[in-house]
């Protein structure tokens, strides 16, 4: 594996939240509050603000990243290192990113297993090794093609499902209150 050429393409936090924003704009966001699918896009907040309500959502809202305090970055590298295929621990990978914090290093790795563990348990082929292969012989186009489909995995895991399930939970709410009255 050659991570500095990994790393000389995402040398940065912007660089990878631009990497999330363009597979984000791809599968496109649902507002958490009135299910609307249209955003602006709050550059200098990093977030998209929903046209219709005025709600904000996060790049990192509704992913396996929800919540996260720990910088895109080290997303990015870690999915880049699983779909490699590579063998390391915790320890290891919180050594190379230099973090202080053993626990938030060990949450980040087992969300990203266990989405995987939950993708090929679904009846779907073995997660593709590779994704965010950065090898010369490969075009830029199937290149990007690979990283957006691995970006697509841990971007969409529960979101458009727990989104479309609040919604409805809301609507459901909103019908019984109305009875009440």
């Amino acid at each position: 594996m050659n991570l500095l050429n990994f790393i000389s393409e995402y040398p940065n936090e912007d660089r990878c939240k631009l990497l999330l924003k363009d597979i984000r704009d791809k599968l496109g966001v649902i507002c958490r509050k009135c299910g609307g699918k249209e955003h602006y896009w709050k550059k200098d907040k990093w977030q998209y603000e929903c046209k219709i309500c005025k709600t904000r959502t996060t790049l990192t809202s509704g992913t396996v990243m929800h919540g996260s305090q720990l910088p895109v970055q080290y997303w990015v590298i870690a999915m880049e290192l699983i779909a490699k295929g590579e063998r390391f621990s915790v320890a290891e990978l919180q050594k190379h990113l230099g973090h202080k914090h053993y626990d938030a290093i060990w949450t980040m790795l087992h969300k990203l297993r266990l989405t995987i563990k939950r993708y090929n348990s679904l009846g779907n082929t073995k997660f593709y090794k590779g994704l965010f292969s950065t090898k010369i012989n490969l075009e830029d186009k199937e290149r990007r093609a690979r990283k957006e489909k691995m970006m697509e995995l841990f971007l969409a895991d529960n979101y458009k499902i727990d989104i479309t399930e609040k919604i409805r939970r809301r609507q459901i709410k909103k019908n019984s209150e109305s009875l009440d009255l």
